[in-house]
């Protein structure tokens, strides 16, 4: 979807915010909402304590804001409707991410999704999880990875990350105006009531992010500029994958300017500066 305006305030958000908090549903309107049946809708409204009953249906009847949390809580099967498909317009999240008006919590979880992070990933960390210093921020327990990793974070991102934890040495990074850990479903609904799209939308396709960012071995691209360790070159061609006497995964990468190409496993990851944008973008 394309993002068609962004001129919401501050003030109109939690006026629609406000609205969403008084608005009715019913489990068939979930189950709609959330593409499930209805007897899973039931299961997921069932610690919700319904507001009254439908006069015509004599269905029970649930304010949305709370049927949202349950299901955020529980999203179990089906497909979101309210989940962006396509990334917002780089220049769109960079106009968002830089209006001062908006709260600073918001805007670094942005421009931290920006810089590569998953939205899971970056409502983790901790203030001591970022190294002003090296410019990287790292995740202990990422969402969809085994081991830590580390993202290098773009200039805008660190001055945002720096008002977020506002002098505290430790602590959850990213906190509301009282000192709570902002949840994914808290930082939708800022998205949606600020931007109008959902916070999945502020994650950029790998090629636009502006910082140097990680790709396994395979994914890497011809033109990639790529940095492991003291080994630094550009990739001649896409990755050659290759047989192993181990069963193990392996590519070979031929770099510009060498005699002969290198063999790595499929899944390492490095490190490669920032891909720009392509014509299919």
């Amino acid at each position: 979807m394309r993002l068609t305006s962004i001129s919401l305030t501050y003030k109109q958000g939690v006026h629609k915010l406000r609205a969403m908090a008084d608005e009715l549903t019913t489990a068939q309107d979930c189950a709609a909402r959330w593409q499930v049946s209805e007897s899973y809708a039931r299961r997921v409204l069932a610690p919700v304590d319904p507001v009254d009953r439908d006069p015509a249906t004599g269905a029970m009847r649930y304010r949305l804001d709370d049927a949202e949390a349950a299901h955020t809580r529980q999203p179990g099967r089906g497909r979101r409707l309210d989940l962006a498909t396509d990334p917002m317009n780089r220049d769109d999240a960079r106009r968002l991410t830089e209006d001062e008006s908006l709260p600073a919590t918001h805007r670094a979880l942005w421009a931290l999704m920006q810089s590569g992070m998953r939205v899971g990933d970056a409502l983790s960390l901790d203030v001591r999880d970022v190294d002003l210093n090296e410019k990287t921020a790292i995740v202990e327990v990422p969402v969809k990875e085994a081991e830590p990793k580390t993202f290098p974070l773009s200039d805008r991102a660190l001055k945002l990350v720096r008002q977020a934890a506002g002098g505290r040495s430790a602590g959850p990074l990213l906190v509301d105006d009282r000192g709570r850990p902002v949840s994914r479903y808290s930082a939708n609904k800022f998205a949606q009531a600020a931007a109008g799209v959902s916070i999945h939308a502020f994650k950029p396709r790998p090629h636009t992010m502006e910082s140097p960012w990680q790709v396994q071995a395979k994914d890497l691209q011809a033109g990639d500029t790529v940095r492991l360790g003291d080994l630094s070159g550009v990739v001649d061609a896409p990755p050659v994958h290759v047989a192993d006497p181990s069963g193990a995964a392996k590519v070979e990468v031929t770099f510009r300017g060498t005699t002969g190409p290198v063999t790595w496993d499929a899944d390492l990851r490095v490190s490669i500066a920032a891909r720009r944008e392509t014509a299919e973008s």
